[in-house]
């Protein structure tokens, strides 16, 4: 029998889908590529298929749907999706999803969709700290666990350092770490230009928001519980080799409707 050399998993047993929903966005990031802002293809009008293709995929099972972009909030049938899915799922459904946060305070007070975790991310390029730090008061009582990303651009790392430490010297009941941002331009690897300070400090991290959600999960390698940070930070996200159940319990959409087994699309 071939040794099993690593495992890697979830410490509980769940269904995960990535939906790329549109390539809508208001920002183009200089290392963001025009599959996420081309702007030609927006959230459907009419989203009962996918409805009725997810719930038939997840069964009773425990769901994490994650839905990115684009920019989710900037289709107009977002939160009633979200809503629509949530009542018509068989079985518990955790939704989750990624905005730059740059709508509107009124739109982020008026927020009502059921959300599990809202991932915000910071671009420095482009984002406004003042506007940053109003929606996150705005949204963090709303139930959702609320999780922030600063994309730790070489070039703007010291904003990004400084914006840390005032999110952290803050009482906003968040959680935030640092994100490396990877060439997505030039084949996906990790920019060049990170010294392994900038890297260290990107497995930075504090936690101060008080919701549990349902998917909520450990990741372990061997058994051992490791961060996503800490497998891009310390490259171990190397899987040559390696077995993977990519679509037994992983699904990938895509703004064309398409459907991979993993974010990799190699099936």
């Amino acid at each position: 029998m071939k040794q099993v050399l690593h495992e890697m998993k979830t410490d509980i047993k769940m269904k995960n889908v990535m939906w790329t929903h549109s390539n809508m966005c208001n920002y183009r990031c200089s290392y963001c590529t025009p599959n996420h802002y081309a702007g030609d293809i927006r959230g459907p009008k009419d989203y009962s298929k996918m409805i009725n293709f997810l719930v038939k995929w997840q069964g009773n099972d425990l769901l994490c749907l994650d839905i990115t972009g684009g920019e989710p909030t900037l289709w107009p049938k977002f939160q009633d999706f979200c809503k629509d899915y949530t009542e018509a799922a068989t079985g518990p459904v955790g939704i989750t999803f990624t905005s730059n946060g740059a709508r509107t305070l009124r739109y982020w007070k008026e927020f009502d969709a059921p959300i599990d975790t809202i991932g915000f991310s910071f671009h420095p390029e482009f984002a406004s700290e003042d506007h940053y730090l109003n929606v996150l008061e705005a949204v963090q009582y709303k139930g959702s666990r609320i999780d922030v990303y600063l994309l730790a651009y070489p070039k703007y790392f010291d904003k990004i350092q400084k914006f840390y430490h005032r999110l952290k010297d803050s009482n906003l009941k968040i959680n935030v770490q640092p994100k490396i941002v990877y060439d997505w331009v030039n084949g996906g690897g990790p920019l060049e230009s990170y010294t392994d300070e900038m890297l260290e400090f990107c497995k930075s991290q504090f936690r101060k928001s008080p919701y549990k959600t349902i998917t909520n999960h450990r990741l372990l390698l061997d058994g051992k519980e490791i961060s996503v940070r800490e497998l891009k930070a310390d490259r171990l996200n190397q899987w040559k080799g390696w077995k993977c159940k990519g679509g037994h319990d992983y699904l990938s959409i895509k703004p064309d409707g398409l459907v991979y087994g993993a974010e990799c699309r190699v099936f």
